[in-house]
């Protein structure tokens, strides 16, 4: 009991995710200790599991880690939602294939569950002397259900917290091109309000002149170096493969730009090339049917990543107010 009551005092110190990360697997390292200790999460969107380790430095935190080192064990563990002890993992078992070679000859894994759903599975491995027995499965079971609990409010906390910010910036964003009249004094408004909404390096919008026929990146570019200001444009002749991509309305969603067909076709390969872009979004600006331009997110802060089902959400919504905007400043 003593034990349990510990645990959830130092699991609820804060609501912050990495803070309850951190502090679970610095609790259990301490009730329990192992040689390896990971935390992972589910990630809904992905589904997959996220790893964590903590790590002893000065700034002590937990940090994410591609590969586990508990192999297909993880695996059972999430079919099974059951704990799983292997006390040597070396003997033959229904857990262990033959040709597996783990880093771990002991095994404690227990799967967290909140409210019916898995939200991960907290996992302890020997490599050297000791292994685990009952006593150490008995310990995790006890305080397995209160870090479930923490991980799930934990991350309903950081939507809440995220979301709330959403929606300030874009009532920020209503609030600062509210009296915008003029396109050389709105860009870098649109630019200024929606950059702290992502978590991406680069900001653009993209003009398309019907008259003119040509698709145009308008300054400021945030996150693009100097020299591709002079190339960040491209003519769309009728009937071209520009054309019909422009007419088709389509969002452009990319991990690899430079070998996109879509940015080849809208002539922007060679820009795409000259500021090594990777992970992009072109976000159609439509107002009342009509093809305004692209909005543009890229280069994700994290490393390059896919743009999730949120994030573009939050860029359908920007799109759609900066459209609106943009045509009546045209329409001025």
């Amino acid at each position: 009991m003593q034990v349990g009551t510990d645990f959830s005092q130092g699991i609820a110190v804060s609501l912050n995710l990495e803070s309850t990360i951190r502090s679970i697997l610095e609790n259990v390292g301490r009730l329990m200790p192992s040689e390896l200790l990971e935390l992972k999460l589910w990630d809904v969107e992905r589904k997959a599991l996220v790893p964590y380790r903590f790590q002893q430095s000065a700034s002590a935190r937990a940090s994410t880690g591609a590969l586990s080192p508990f192999g297909s064990l993880t695996d059972h563990l999430i079919t099974r939602r059951t704990p799983l002890l292997i006390t040597d993992t070396r003997t033959p078992s229904e857990y262990v294939r033959s040709d597996e070679l783990l880093l771990t000859h002991s095994y404690l894994g227990i799967p967290l569950i909140a409210g019916g759903e898995l939200v991960g599975t907290l996992e302890a491995g020997q490599t050297s002397g000791g292994a685990f027995g009952q006593h150490d499965l008995d310990l995790l079971s006890l305080i397995s259900g209160q870090a479930a609990v923490a991980i799930r409010n934990a991350r309903l906390y950081e939507e809440e917290q995220k979301r709330g910010s959403e929606l300030a910036g874009l009532a920020n964003l209503n609030q600062a091109l509210g009296s915008a009249r003029d396109l050389q004094d709105i860009f870098p408004r649109l630019v200024e309000s929606v950059a702290p909404l992502f978590n991406a390096e680069i900001i653009v919008f993209l003009l398309y002149d019907e008259e003119k026929r040509t698709l145009e990146g308008k300054l400021p570019f945030r996150g693009l170096p100097a020299h591709v200001v002079q190339i960040y444009r491209a003519a769309v002749p009728v009937d071209s493969p520009a054309e019909k991509i422009i007419i088709s309305q389509a969002p452009i969603i990319t991990l690899n730009t430079t070998g996109d067909e879509n940015w080849r076709a809208l002539g922007l390969a060679d820009m795409a090339t000259a500021a090594s872009l990777r992970d992009n979004a072109l976000v159609p600006l439509l107002s009342s049917g009509r093809m305004l331009g692209y909005f543009q997110v890229g280069h994700h802060t994290r490393g390059v990543s896919a743009f999730t089902t949120d994030e573009l959400r939050l860029m359908n919504i920007v799109a759609n107010q900066a459209a609106a905007i943009i045509e009546n400043v045209l329409l001025v």
